[in-house]
C-alpha cells in the first residue's frame, strides 16, 4: 500500500516534506532573496521565483513595480505576455530568443 493511501497517510507525508527545497518553488518569504537588484532593498521585494524549463508564472504586480528576468544557466528563451489588469484586453507580447554564437545569417559569397 502506497505511504499516502489514506488520508492520515497523505497528511503525515505533506507535514514531512516542511523545510524542503527545489530549485523551482518561489522564495518565501519574497523579502529572504538572497541577491536583489542593484538599488532594491530585499524588503521591497514582492516576488522571486526559479521557472524550471516549461515553466509559468502568472501575477499581478502594482502600479511602478519593476520585473527582473534573470537566465541562471544562459540557454533560456522566454516568452512574455504582459496584460493590464483592470483592462486585460491591453497586453505587451514580447519573446527573446537564447543567446548564439553562430549567426542568424551567413554573408553570400561572391
Amino acid at each position: 500500500m502506497p505511504e499516502t493511501a489514506t488520508t492520515y497517510a497523505a497528511r503525515e507525508h505533506a507535514r514531512a516534506q516542511e523545510g524542503s527545497v527545489v530549485g523551482t518553488q518561489p522564495t518565501v518569504p519574497s523579502t529572504s532573496i538572497g541577491d536583489p537588484p542593484a538599488g532594491v532593498e530585499a524588503r521591497d521585494v514582492l516576488w522571486e521565483e526559479p521557472l524550471g524549463a516549461g515553466g509559468y508564472a502568472a501575477r499581478t504586480l502594482p502600479v511602478g513595480s519593476r520585473l527582473r528576468l534573470v537566465d541562471l544557466e544562459g540557454d533560456t528563451c522566454v516568452a512574455l505576455v504582459l496584460h493590464r489588469a483592470d483592462r486585460p484586453i491591453e497586453r505587451l507580447c514580447a519573446a527573446a530568443p537564447p543567446p548564439t554564437t553562430t549567426p542568424c545569417a551567413t554573408p553570400r559569397s561572391s
